[in-house]
């Protein structure tokens, strides 16, 4: 196998499946990435190469285009080792050239020999190409992602608490519903995507993993594009730009949170979101890691928030609030809010 292709297409690729690989495994191959020729292209300036991650929960497939390929063929090399060469290296071309059982790196002067695997002993990943997706916008999804990631649960004694439910169901939209919470908050964020005439019945649920929606998250930070969503029996499916990323799902129910959210609201109150944010972060510079605890009081005209540490001291500020209620007053882990 011999290839060139320009490094940051390469290193763009490699640096997701950095998220993917699993360092810690007893299965080294799992620490690995597969770096293929597209089969069905030709050799040439404009071939296609694939590479692809997998720790068994969650797999990367990400194609790589516009590769001038001399020699087909496959490789597997330690994902880690390969993405630290490669970022170390200046903008230029880089020639990958497959050996015995080494892998030739080179650029401009710089040049490395990389141990490599059998390819053959790599797991398989499905192409998905027969399932059915919908595509929204991928800052959506990644708002969603980061506003419900905050409240998953790391309790390992409920695994079902362990991830976001995400569900997708098709009527005269797509309701696409994200929710999470450790027992303590709960996060949930609901969307409702235009439906084209004619569009795909596609519905699913799944609570998808810490580790999964970090994948998600890496992979969306550089994308402006639209992001596709799909199910099959065993895996929720994503696919960015050139990528696709299918999860495991948690195999477990979870809990029926409908239920603890208030149908009304006595007390309701709108306040600016950064004010507030900075805010609690003043205050909070008092507390220690064992005291967490702000008192939030609202009464007519005014929010005031208050940390108190017995060693250190009290934090106290406020901010005016649009309320003419009865005063009340609740304390929080001010890590909450932030």
């Amino acid at each position: 196998m011999k290839f060139k292709v320009g490094r940051d297409k390469l290193l763009d690729v490699i640096r997701k499946v950095q998220s993917v690989i699993d360092r810690k495994t007893t299965s080294t191959i799992l620490s690995n990435v597969l770096v293929s020729t597209d089969s069905s292209a030709a050799d040439g300036d404009d071939g296609t190469i694939v590479v692809e991650a997998t720790d068994f929960e969650t797999s990367f497939r990400g194609t790589i285009h516009g590769v001038s390929i001399a020699e087909k063929g496959r490789f597997v090399v330690n994902g880690k080792s390969f993405y630290e060469i490669l970022r170390t290296l200046g903008d230029k071309d880089v020639q990958i050239e497959l050996g015995e059982s080494r892998l030739s790196i080179k650029s401009g002067r710089s040049s490395f020999q990389l141990a490599t695997f059998p390819a053959e002993d790599y797991p398989k990943i499905p192409d998905f190409g027969a399932v059915d997706y919908v595509s929204f916008d991928a800052a959506v999804f990644q708002r969603m992602i980061r506003s419900t990631m905050l409240s998953i649960s790391t309790d390992h004694s409920r695994p079902n608490l362990n991830g976001v439910f995400f569900t997708m169901s098709a009527g005269e939209g797509y309701d696409l519903t994200m929710v999470s919470t450790d027992g303590h908050r709960l996060s949930k964020v609901d969307i409702t995507l235009p439906k084209p005439v004619g569009g795909l019945e596609v519905s699913g649920s799944a609570i998808i993993h810490r580790k999964g929606l970090n994948v998600m998250k890496s992979m969306l930070e550089t994308s402006d594009t639209e992001c596709e969503v799909g199910f099959d029996d065993r895996n929720v499916i994503f696919r960015v730009d050139n990528a696709t990323v299918s999860i495991r799902p948690i195999e477990e129910t979870f809990p029926e949170y409908r239920n603890v959210i208030p149908k009304d609201f006595p007390i309701s109150v709108v306040l600016p979101r950064k004010p507030l944010e900075e805010m609690i972060r003043r205050v909070s510079v008092l507390n220690s890691p064992q005291v967490k605890a702000v008192k939030v009081r609202i009464a007519p005209g005014v929010l005031e928030a208050v940390s108190v540490n017995p060693e250190l001291g009290e934090g106290r500020d406020e901010m005016q609030v649009g309320y003419d209620g009865a005063e009340v007053a609740a304390a929080f882990n001010y890590q909450f809010f932030l």
